[in-house]
């Protein structure tokens, strides 16, 4: 029996840029115009890196039974150091 994705590539990938682009933005740093430079904005890392992990937590909230959710939570804070 063939199974039929639950999404279609074109649309992940549309989902993963979208996300990409909306958690960058939550993430950037800015730097003020200064008398040696200009304004600029840096992509702060380990706040994209969070709040990647913080998406993907509200998604398993969604679809994990409590149980597997709340070994999933013990493991986000052991294995990358998550405070949740």
């Amino acid at each position: 029996m063939d199974r039929k994705p639950v999404a279609s590539v074109k649309y992940m990938n549309w989902r993963i840029k979208h996300l990409a682009k909306h958690l960058a933005e939550q993430a950037r740093k800015h730097f003020p115009k200064t008398e040696l430079s200009g304004e600029y904005w840096v992509l702060d890392e380990e706040k994209f890196a969070m709040l990647i992990i913080q998406e993907c937590i509200e998604i398993n909230r969604k679809e994990l039974a409590f149980p597997a959710f709340d070994r999933l939570m013990h493991r986000y804070q052991t294995d990358l150091g998550v405070e949740l």
